[in-house]
């Protein structure tokens, strides 16, 4: 009887030591979203001709699934992970039915002093206006986009360690993020960077910030880019309130030329003391660009990064910044208006002129499109974009949206057409 009883307590004791260890969980939240989109796209090619071959229309639903789960556990520590699934309809394929890991980090509040918190995992990182980091996906090709409107994508996730220490009113984050790994240092793409921001006493915010994206390719086209910036955002009164940014990027472009490029970003809105609400709005952007040609010397063009930045629907995914467009070698002017003309329901009115800071060459493709060849003129286009957005219920909000690209002088005969684009919604948060 004392042998079987001591054979029940190892047993026992053997079992407590081998079961797994998990965490007190104090509190569990589940949170999603789902997005439903009808789109039809018009000459996206910038070319009307009349005839089957060269009829561009396009019409498709897509959607996009989230499902969130957040976790409170012991002693400062939480968790969250979400799942998202982007497809077209009737897209039954491996790539638009599974379910990807979007979110998957680890939250350490007051981690060894009070101010300090860190987060390790799968996150978002967002900074200023995002003119340099808010996007992972934007201006790669990392992930493989289930979707034909990539461009409405909610992927934005990166890999990464953020630490942020809060002296309120002074928040300064620390940062870095993997972007390409192929487990040597050769090929590695890696982003590294600081973060201050301090909110001053009279309805103010300024910003400063240095971001490293390192390319380790083993070659000529391997890139160390330094990205240094400035912003600030003024409630001036009630009414007006103003921003901006600045940054330049400094570094290696290549083995044998520096990087040497600006960018600015400045806004201004006003809230009309009327009906309807309305509120009005400018906005100036300059990309630098690289003269058409060269080959040697500072390279001047502006590298996007992981902006994420939409300034015209179309315009924006048309020119995808590499080489021309609107995130690079580009000034924008901005005009637009809001209002309110029932309760619930929100209405804006978008502009955008399209310059460009450097000419490309004759039969150049601006931003990678090739559908889209040039003659030598600064005149990218203009684009009015038109948005409606209803709230349906406190969940549920319905949108149309309108879009329309006019091209410039910068384009052939041969693609000077416009392209339209008309996209309904419903999207439901739960």
């Amino acid at each position: 009887m004392k042998k079987l009883m001591t054979l029940c307590i190892v047993l026992t004791a053997v079992a407590f030591l081998a079961a797994p260890a998990f965490a007190e969980v104090q509190n569990v939240k589940v949170s999603g979203d789902i997005k439903v989109m009808g789109i039809a796209r018009d000459n996206f090619d910038l070319d009307d001709d009349v005839g089957y071959s060269n009829d561009d229309q396009q019409t498709w639903y897509q959607s996009i699934t989230r499902v969130q789960i957040d976790a409170d556990l012991t002693d400062n520590v939480s968790t969250c992970v979400r799942l998202l699934n982007e497809r077209d309809w009737d897209a039954e394929t491996n790539a638009s039915t599974d379910t990807d890991l979007d979110l998957a980090n680890i939250t350490l509040k007051e981690m060894f002093l009070a101010p300090l918190t860190v987060i390790i995992g799968r996150q978002e990182l967002r900074y200023g206006n995002a003119l340099v980091v808010g996007n992972v996906s934007q201006n790669t090709q990392n992930f493989a986009n289930a979707i034909t409107g990539e461009n409405y994508s909610a992927r934005n996730a990166f890999d990464a360690i953020r630490a942020i220490l809060d002296y309120d009113p002074l928040v300064v984050e620390v940062f870095t993020a993997k972007i390409d790994e192929t487990y040597t240092a050769i090929d590695d793409q890696d982003i590294y960077g600081i973060d201050l921001a301090y909110v001053l006493d009279n309805d103010a915010t300024v910003g400063a910030y240095v971001v490293l994206s390192k390319d380790h390719d083993n070659g000529a086209t391997a890139k160390e880019i330094y990205t240094v910036g400035a912003r600030g955002a003024m409630a001036v009164n009630d009414a007006l309130d103003i921003s901006g940014e600045i940054a330049v990027q400094t570094g290696d472009y290549s083995a044998t030329r520096d990087q040497s490029a600006t960018a600015v970003d400045l806004a201004a809105t006003y809230a009309l003391d009327a009906t309807w609400e309305p509120v009005i709005g400018l906005g100036y952007s300059h990309r630098s660009g690289e003269q058409a040609g060269a080959s040697v010397g500072d390279y001047e063009a502006w590298l996007p990064l992981y902006e994420d930045q939409t300034k015209g629907i179309i315009a924006d995914f048309l020119f995808d910044g590499v080489g021309g467009g609107v995130n690079s070698n580009c000034r924008i002017i901005n005009a637009n208006v809001t209002v309110q003309p029932m309760q619930d329901l929100t209405a804006s009115v978008d502009y955008y002129k399209f310059i460009l800071d450097k000419e490309l060459a004759a039969s150049a493709h601006p931003g990678g499109n090739t559908s889209a060849t040039m003659v030598i003129n600064d005149d990218l286009g203009e684009e009015l974009d038109i948005a409606l957005s209803y709230d349906y219920t406190e969940d549920v909000q319905l949108g149309l949206t309108a879009a329309w690209f006019d091209p410039g002088k910068a384009f052939d005969g041969g693609n000077d057409d416009g392209a339209t684009e008309v996209v309904g919604s419903i999207a439901v948060a739960f």
